[in-house]
């Protein structure tokens, strides 16, 4: 090699440690005029290219290093670099594949490509590459725990990421971010005080927007509403972009009854100039019913109501005010751009109140050829039968009621609920109704109740668990797939409600569970009256914006430790009660595990 080869290789090699590369490009083309096969010159040039986002003459030069150097390893790591720059990760997942023939033991590139896998939700290959990991990882290797916390977390399966968590603390406590995401994963499993206790210890040493958001998380969990506050508005002030902090302390002050100030963060200039922060502001408006507020909004950002999503907000709001028709057109307008499942069953929904059944028929119909068991569809698909005066589903074959204490006697019964209902109440901390829930004059408890560690509330969970596994196989259901690892059914949420006098429920369904359920706890003396039916479960009737003639199909009477269980797209209400008591109860869901 000549000295002035030598001499430019160096000078190339300066360039491209200082990421000068329109610098590095000519310098490298240069010396392969002169030295074709230099390696070094053909790796410099096309990493240059990558960094330079010029894909077609990284590809060219890539091919051109391939036939050059047909036995060499590097061509495939920068191929693979390429489409990692490029986002193409099904590309960049089968190059990393060719490598990990030849190299299976390099733990970095096993741990992109199982982060790759999970990514894409391809859990066959991200556990099969796990336990590749594990095979040539060090016991109690860092890295490889850290990849079992986050396949587990982004599989769903909660209580198996705690467990690897826990093992990381174990090993790395100081640790902020890993500190960090094991008082999430504590909060998720319901241990929310402890993951209380970790947050403000690492408060203590490290001021974050996320830790004070997950604090305020946890906060509300436990019903601590003011505490909860004090921690989003934190958030927000640490990072005025956090979208989520807004919406949350919105929400929760609502619920403290602080009305003339739920708003009041999102009404700045400076934030609403935000499309992203309007958007969520204008959902928020929409759950508060104020439709004509959320339309002036939409007006006042044409950047944002010129979009998809602005425009599906906008129907919304049509549709809230009434303007049925109007929020129809607007939908079918959408639909020629995007014909998504969100998309599809709010277009169902404004037809049928549009009185355009066969077309909400059409649109639901669409989602559910593609997603046969998707919950709000299947609810909307009964919602058109209904309308249109058919049959729907038949509800009574989707449901059953339960003595969830078979053998406990009178007395049993009575000083267990004096002690539930007197627990329950300590945590129905909030003045108002849920801002964004379908109950009327009374309170929700936040958080996941069946997760607590309490025992009063470990021994109603242990008696839903019979019930609902009961349930399961009269149902022909796949416990498989509902079920845990314990083989306990997996629930999705689980809450407390407390209606007081003219409390009701409006007829909704939860479109993320399989099988849904109550258990009454406290019931007016009017329940026991069969004629008025107040305070009676409904099942089967659709919700309307406009009263309708129709009927619910199957009615409930409650029962003091019974639970009702249905399928969770049935439509459900509670009929209002007049008597000036309180109604409580503990309601869940129960979901596909992993999911």
């Amino acid at each position: 090699m000549s000295a002035l080869l030598q001499q430019e290789l160096q000078q190339t090699a300066r360039y491209f440690n200082r990421k000068e590369f329109n610098q590095v490009i000519p310098l490298c083309k240069r010396i392969l005029s002169a030295s074709p096969l230099s390696s070094e010159a053909h790796q410099w040039l096309i990493q240059s290219y990558i960094r330079t986002n010029q894909w077609n003459n990284a590809e060219t030069a890539l091919r051109a290093a391939e036939r050059l150097f047909p036995s060499a390893i590097w061509p495939i790591q920068l191929k693979a670099m390429l489409f990692q720059h490029r986002g193409d990760v099904p590309a960049e997942m089968s190059q990393l594949a060719v490598l990990l023939s030849a190299q299976p033991d390099n733990l970095g590139m096993l741990n992109r490509y199982i982060k790759l896998a999970i990514q894409k939700a391809d859990w066959e290959k991200a556990q099969a590459s796990l336990q590749q990991y594990g095979n040539y990882a060090a016991k109690n290797d860092i890295n490889f725990l850290k990849l079992k916390v986050f396949y587990y977390r982004q599989r769903g399966w909660l209580d198996r990421a705690l467990e690897e968590s826990s093992a990381l603390m174990r090993l790395i406590s100081t640790n902020v971010s890993i500190a960090h995401e094991h008082a999430v994963l504590l909060r998720l499993n319901g241990k929310a005080s402890e993951a209380i206790t970790l947050l403000r210890r690492i408060l203590s040493t490290t001021e974050h927007f996320a830790v004070h958001q997950n604090l305020a998380n946890a906060y509300s969990d436990i019903g601590a509403l003011s505490e909860a506050a004090e921690h989003y508005e934190k958030a927000i002030r640490l990072n005025p972009d956090y979208i989520d902090a807004y919406v949350n302390l919105s929400l929760i002050l609502w619920e403290m009854g602080e009305k003339q100030r739920y708003l009041t963060h999102f009404e700045k200039d400076d934030v609403l100039r935000s499309p992203p922060k309007r958007c969520a502001y204008i959902n928020v408006l929409l759950n508060a019913k104020a439709y004509d507020k959320a339309i002036t909004s939409l007006n006042e950002a044409p950047e944002v109501k010129n979009q998809i999503s602005g425009q599906l907000l906008y129907a919304k709001a049509l549709r809230g005010l009434g303007l049925f028709t109007e929020s129809y057109c607007a939908l079918r307008q959408i639909v020629e751009k995007d014909n998504s499942n969100e998309v599809l069953i709010e277009t169902c929904i404004s037809a049928i109140e549009a009185g355009e059944l066969k077309a909400a028929e059409n649109a639901v119909e669409k989602v559910l050829d593609r997603e046969p068991d998707n919950q709000l569809a299947k609810a909307y698909w009964h919602a058109v039968k209904k309308s249109a005066g058919q049959d729907g589903y038949p509800i009574d074959k989707y449901t059953g009621k339960y003595d969830i204490f078979p053998h406990w006697n009178a007395a049993e019964k009575a000083s267990y609920l004096s002690a539930l209902t007197a627990h329950l109440a300590s945590l129905h901390s909030a003045i108002e109704q849920p801002i964004n829930q379908t109950l009327e004059n009374g309170t929700q408890t936040r958080g996941h109740l069946l997760t607590s560690e309490n025992p009063l509330i470990k021994t109603l969970k242990a008696a839903i668990d019979n019930v609902v596994l009961q349930f399961m196989e009269t149902q022909g259901l796949d416990r498989d797939r509902l079920t845990d690892g314990s083989g306990c059914p997996h629930y999705k949420g689980s809450w407390s409600v407390r209606l007081d006098g003219e409390g009701y429920h409006h007829n909704h369904i939860h479109s993320h569970g399989r099988i849904s359920g109550v258990v009454y706890l406290a019931l007016p003396r009017v329940a026991a009256d069969k004629t008025k039916r107040e305070g009676w479960l409904a099942l089967g009737q659709p919700f309307r914006y406009e009263e309708e003639n129709m009927s619910p199909d199957v009615f409930v009477e409650p029962a003091l430790l019974h639970c009702v269980l249905f399928r969770s797209f049935v439509w459900h209400g509670t009929i209002p009660f007049r008597e000036k008591t309180q109604r409580m109860t503990v309601a869940f869901d129960v979901g596909e595990y992993g999911q």
